[in-house]
């Protein structure tokens, strides 16, 4: 994907055809989301016509915002990935064994998501409008539906070749649109549970600074420094002391924050929409016998609940690893440390008892708590749409 942070932009050319491409791709975008609101609004008579259109534009929407998000972080989040590269390369083996264990864990729910996207995704957008019956436009020309609703008379006349251009530029658009969401969940899976895999290393570490207290190489003072420095780099700490505040700069999780804070925002309020609409598409398919379309919907409503579920879960595994390094702190045989490094330890305890979190658009934190509310607002839209 054009918006990856990578080092193909350094040449001039690769620059150019980056800015080529995410121009084209955010054109191509914003028209499919610009002609279903269009759509809506001038050429939908009833309201079940709106609502079969509502869905699929909320998404694209999603899609679309998420897109244009990710090239306005695009800073923050190559320097997320260079922090990411530079933990990878000064690690022992016990560390780099935690760091695969979570990147494998990482990679296979980013492989099950997007296989499940795709298969409700491509046969919504790409081979239903090829199953489908051709349909007569205006001129008396029988075509194939387009994937999208397309607005404009003259992009409805069937004529050669302005209909094949239009129907190759909307599947370029939806292609685009569909693989934000694996894209996205991919950064937020490797970025996130990296962050995880370090608070495990920081725990590992601090049982060293007593078990290693006959080792002559380093003493317990320095190994403990070394905790505290990588703790200091990887994961934001609240203020404590106002002293101390400049101390405590952007780190790695801050960082992550940042790229995530508005796109997490999205997801939810997207997907809180998204489930009702999907679940009113499959309750009125089932009762209408259309067993071909109750699948697929049935199909990405439960790819949008383990989309929300899963942001959750890191959400809240990022919060449970930064609560264990206080508890590790405190459960480890600190009384056999000299009275010196006690005291140093027992104010990391103190900084420790403040927990990470992410959060969707500084609004609410990425829990559990939050997953359950979301699919509760669900249920309460779906009602609503339902009585409509």
């Amino acid at each position: 994907m054009c918006v990856w942070p990578n080092d193909f932009q350094k040449s001039s050319i690769g620059a150019i055809i980056k800015f080529i491409v995410n121009i084209s791709a955010g054109f191509l975008m914003s028209c499919v989301v610009i002609s279903n609101i269009l759509c809506i609004a001038y050429k939908a008579e009833s309201n079940e016509e709106k609502f079969d259109i509502m869905g699929p534009t909320f998404f694209y929407g999603m899609s679309t915002l998420k897109y244009f998000l990710f090239l306005y972080r695009a800073e923050a989040l190559k320097k997320s990935f260079e922090h990411l590269e530079e933990d990878w390369m000064y690690v022992d083996t016990k560390e780099r064994e935690i760091m695969l264990k979570n990147a494998k864990f990482g990679r296979i729910m980013s492989i099950y998501f997007a296989i499940f996207l795709y298969s409700g995704g491509a046969g919504h957008h790409f081979i239903k409008p090829f199953l489908s019956d051709s349909i007569l436009t205006e001129m008396n020309i029988s075509v194939k539906p387009f994937p999208s609703p397309v607005y404009g008379g003259i992009f409805n006349t069937g004529y050669s070749p302005l209909y094949e251009f239009t129907f190759a530029a909307v599947i370029i658009a939806d292609m685009f649109i569909i693989s934000m969401a694996p894209l996205t969940f991919n950064i937020t899976a490797i970025l996130l549970i990296h962050a995880c895999g370090q608070f495990e290393i920081i725990n590992l570490n601090l049982h060293d600074v007593v078990s290693g207290l006959s080792k002559k190489e380093s003493t317990a003072q320095e190994r403990l420094v070394a905790i505290i420095k990588s703790h200091i780099r990887h994961f934001t700490i609240k203020k404590y002391y106002q002293t101390i505040n400049n101390f405590f700069a952007f780190s790695y999780v801050s960082y992550l924050d940042k790229v995530f804070c508005e796109i997490f925002l999205v997801e939810i309020l997207g997907c809180a929409i998204n489930l009702s609409l999907l679940g009113y598409f499959s309750v009125t398919n089932w009762k209408a016998g259309n067993l071909g379309n109750f699948i697929n919907f049935a199909i990405l409503l439960n790819v949008f609940i383990f989309n929300i579920f899963i942001y959750a879960y890191f959400g809240e595994l990022l919060t449970i690893q930064a609560e264990k390094v206080g508890n590790t702190g405190y459960m480890i045989e600190w009384h056999k440390l000299p009275r010196n490094i006690s005291l140093e330890l027992s104010f990391f305890i103190q900084v420790c008892q403040f927990p990470i979190r992410v959060t969707a658009g500084k609004v609410v934190f990425l829990s559990m708590t939050t997953f359950t509310a979301i699919i509760k607002s669900a249920a309460a839209y779906l009602n609503i749409i339902w009585k409509m």
